[in-house]
């Protein structure tokens, strides 16, 4: 028999528990990794700059997606004024999910499934890694489905219809599960019997109608219409449908492929990756969607978005775009364990089932998801001297100051009225696209925070001749350097250029001349280290001038060593150097003398004492690998006090 609807008072206790803990420890989480600089990508900076400007009455859009619910949380940022806001917005929101998930579960089936199914959720990979990627408003339309689900259980319409337009407002292409659940609602108001089915097809037509036409519009018109000069694409083509461009160039195109080419279409779902992305979806559950075809209906039309596009990110649950398909993936697995245990072999068994799906959902959780990695994220995450060093440099761009930086910077730097990415300065020379904003950024930038090894920046969008772009960008702009450590360096505007990482150095200016053969085309004739301080933190200010005497056709880049010269050794260094961003080997010119320097950090607690040096010279084989080679020694180079 079905358990009764009255939850005990335990399992509302445990369930409110682990919604809490959940959103604590996501919240801590994000904590973490603003704290260290590992938001590496544009999305939370993006949304955050663009909260800060509303609230301070100069709202913008982006041009891509449509994110209307932010204004529901800008009365609330107003007060609290942080990414981290909206960071803990976002796990609290996903937590939530959680309640919804057993309020429907114990209406369909009992309590105590209810709470199974709830853990299930709370560890679900998909969900987890959404929370873990940035910010993005989408996520907070998981709770609301869910909730909006949970009203229709009820016949509660103007919740439904309030919980709908909600959800509808976090992006553009909710539109697609809100359709899905209009095919669901259908199918239901078909079961109904005549004198019921007029008052039921609401459930069905309304979301239906609602979904398609908010993407219409969304995608017909304000995106192209409030969408900057700059970033317009080719012919006024939608960024969306340029995901399908494999189906068609336009909407009816695609719809035409689809209708009329169904092996052209299986076979651009039906492949690898795709496969392992709805693995990936339904395993943690037991593939127990598939029982109630009604509900799946739901999911199928959801996974439309992902199936149908060539963007890798679509269909990865490592990305928000799964916060669309959760909900209906767990709503088909509560009614399919419903359907399953409707036989009467089966018919006490739904808690059984349950806990089944649980140890699927547990396994998954640590195969799949980020829960056992979580013990080496907490120390990846943990704040180091570098990360401090990079606050510091943050605290010294002023507030209304216009700034181009590298993706991990931005997020701290975006509470301001303008904020560019320094991979439209980087990138330019390959993405044409980006190559129109630069006229723009230049005008407008004061200040340039780059991470010379900043992994999107530089290996994502790797640019074979980026570094030229790079130096015109400094050189024109007459950016002078104000700080700089490891690979991190501060630039500002100013009267004349002075890049300060990188010179063509005077005979008479080289410090501790020396002649040392690195390679038979390139010299080393001067090395300076000395002890000092930037910014409250000890440096080794490391100077190295070399001669090239005949051309180089491929970029080398010095790496340093320095190891203490008695036990127990210890040693620190720096792999690659910001010169080798911007000035290159294979630029120099036959007779040049270039000083590269570099401000070396040193680790929190390493010994006083003399220090050995090691030069080494480095080949990039790749777009991230280098290949070192010793090419100098210095005894006792520099002594630490």
């Amino acid at each position: 028999m079905k358990e009764g609807m009255q939850s005990s008072r335990w399992q509302v206790g445990v369930l409110a528990c682990l919604v809490l803990v959940h959103a604590v420890l996501f919240m801590f989480l994000a904590w973490l990794k603003y704290e260290s600089f590992s938001f590496g990508d544009i999305d939370l900076a993006l949304l955050n700059g663009g909260m800060w400007n509303l609230v301070h009455g100069q709202p913008s859009y982006s041009g891509g997606h449509v994110w209307i619910i932010l204004f529901a949380v800008a009365p609330l940022y107003a007060l609290f004024q942080s990414p981290l806001l909206l960071l803990f917005l976002q796990s609290l929101a996903l937590a939530l999910g959680g309640w919804a998930i057993y309020l429907i579960a114990r209406e369909v089936i009992g309590p105590r499934v209810g709470l199974i199914m709830a853990v299930c959720y709370l560890i679900y990979p998909a969900a987890n890694y959404v929370n873990l990627y940035e910010f993005h408003p989408i996520a907070f339309a998981t709770p609301l489905l869910l909730f909006m689900f949970l009203s229709y259980q009820r016949k509660r319409w103007w919740t439904f219809l309030i919980l709908m337009v909600l959800a509808l407002s976090c992006r553009e292409d909710v539109a697609i599960p809100v359709v899905g659940f209009g095919v669901f609602g259908l199918i239901e108001a078909a079961r109904q019997s005549r004198g019921e089915k007029t008052c039921a097809l609401k459930w069905g037509l309304v979301p239906l109608v609602a979904g398609m036409a908010w993407l219409a519009f969304c995608v017909g018109f304000l995106q192209p219409h409030f969408r900057p000069v700059e970033t317009t694409m080719p012919a006024g083509q939608s960024p969306m449908l340029s995901f399908y461009s494999w189906l068609g160039s336009s909407p009816g195109e695609i719809l035409k492929t689809l209708l009329l080419h169904p092996v052209k279409v299986l076979t651009g779902v039906l492949t690898w990756p795709k496969l392992k992305y709805l693995w990936d979806l339904f395993v943690p559950l037991g593939f127990v969607s598939v029982l109630s075809p009604s509900t799946f209906l739901m999911v199928l039309v959801s996974l439309s978005e992902g199936l149908l596009s060539q963007r890798v990110t679509h269909f990865s649950i490592y990305y928000q775009y799964s916060s669309i398909i959760t909900p209906w993936v767990f709503v088909s697995t509560i009614y399919g364990i419903r359907n399953l245990t409707s036989h009467k072999a089966l018919n006490e068994r739904q808690v059984t089932i349950a806990k089944v799906v649980l140890g699927c959902s547990l396994l998954s959780a640590l195969t799949l998801g980020p829960i056992l990695r979580l013990p080496g994220q907490f120390k990846s995450w943990r704040p180091t001297r570098e990360d401090r060093v990079r606050h510091a440099l943050v605290n010294l761009v002023p507030p209304e100051a216009s700034v181009v930086a590298t993706f991990e910077f931005t997020p701290q730097l975006s509470m301001r009225p303008e904020l560019f990415y320094f991979y439209h300065v980087y990138a330019s020379s390959l993405r044409p696209d980006l190559g129109q904003n630069l006229p723009q950024i230049s005008k407008k930038t004061e200040y340039v925070l780059v991470d010379f090894n900043d992994r999107l920046t530089f290996y994502d969008f790797h640019t074979p001749g980026g570094h030229r772009d790079i130096r015109d960008f400094l050189v024109k702009g007459k950016f002078q350097l104000v700080e700089s450590a490891n690979s991190m360096a501060l630039f500002r505007r100013n009267d004349a250029e002075d890049l300060g990482l990188i010179v063509t150095t005077d005979p008479s200016e080289i410090p501790q001349n020396i002649d040392a053969e690195l390679i038979p085309q390139l010299s080393l004739r001067g090395l300076s280290l000395s002890q000092t301080n930037v910014l409250d933190h000890r440096v080794i200010d490391l100077r190295v001038t070399m001669e090239l005497s005949e051309k180089i056709p491929v970029d080398l880049l010095l790496g340093v060593r320095l190891l203490h010269s008695d036990p127990p050794h210890q040693a620190f260094g720096q792999l690659l150097w910001a010169p080798f961003r911007i000035h290159p080997t294979s630029e120099w010119r036959t007779g040049d003398l270039v000083t590269q320097r570099c401000n070396i950090l040193v680790p929190p607690g390493a010994p006083s004492g003399s220090y050995d040096l090691t030069l080494d010279l480095l080949l990039q084989t790749g777009i991230s690998d280098f290949q070192p080679r010793p090419v100098f020694t210095a005894i006792n180079a520099v002594e630490l006090e």
